[in-house]
């Protein structure tokens, strides 16, 4: 059995422009994380493993942070792009689009002074009819495409991580709910509404086992488990 600790990304830049990098919030949470997993696990990782994007490598430049103070530095990462999330404006497009009429159409702001509820609601259902196809005409991947593009990422992350365990993994909620959706054979409804609990730096856990994978623990943040760390819990 070989494990995967797999990794969301630091709060990004949600409503300021660029939302591939993270905010200072985001690059707390992440030397934070940094620092739990040095203590946790200061011999390091067998392999470490992220997608192309800026605010992955942000976050594992923030953990590997600690590793660099200790004088055990991380090994260099493998970059696969088939870890990178789907692009969330063109489905939230799309869905604005075609489902005008929508009651939650309207309400798709990401500024953060938005109410947050409304913004779930919004984020919910254009999520829930692009994983229903509903959105294909419009976008160049579709729920299917991405589907498949994560479940070969799954299948690269996997056989590292039976070459020698534990393998560091960091990447986005889309895709890490699609590792588990491949885990426990979830509907795509499912994944979405398992895909919007998911915080930003928070830990999950898989194992490979017998070339399946399976989950040991999902959307942890003990490195912020104090009751003063509660600022720093967020989902986007």
């Amino acid at each position: 059995m070989s494990e995967l600790l797999v990794v969301r990304h630091g709060q990004a830049t949600v409503g300021v422009g660029d939302y591939d990098q993270l905010s200072e919030r985001g690059w707390v949470q992440s030397r934070r994380l940094g620092a739990w997993l040095l203590a946790h696990h200061p011999e390091g990782f067998a392999h470490v493993v992220t997608g192309e994007m800026r605010r992955h490598r942000q976050t594992l430049d923030a953990i590997a942070e600690a590793y660099d103070a200790a004088g055990t530095p991380l090994r260099a990462p493998r970059v696969h792009g088939t870890l990178n999330e789907f692009d969330h404006d063109a489905v939230l497009q799309a869905f604005q689009k075609l489902r005008a009429d929508h009651p939650a159409a309207g309400a798709l702001n990401f500024d953060r002074g938005a109410d947050p509820r409304a913004l779930f609601r919004a984020l919910r259902a254009g999520l829930l009819a692009w994983s229903a196809g509903e959105l294909e005409e419009e976008l160049a991947e579709g729920w299917t495409a991405f589907s498949s593009r994560v479940a070969q990422g799954a299948d690269e992350i996997r056989t590292l991580a039976d070459q020698g365990a534990p393998t560091l993994v960091v990447t986005s909620g889309g895709v890490i709910a699609q590792l588990a959706r491949r885990a426990l054979g979830l509907t795509p409804a499912a994944t979405v509404n398992l895909n919007l609990t998911i915080r930003n730096s928070a830990l999950s856990e898989f194992r490979s086992l017998d070339g399946a994978l399976g989950i040991l623990s999902w959307n942890t943040l003990p490195h912020l488990s104090d009751a003063a760390d509660r600022a720093l819990w967020t989902h986007y």
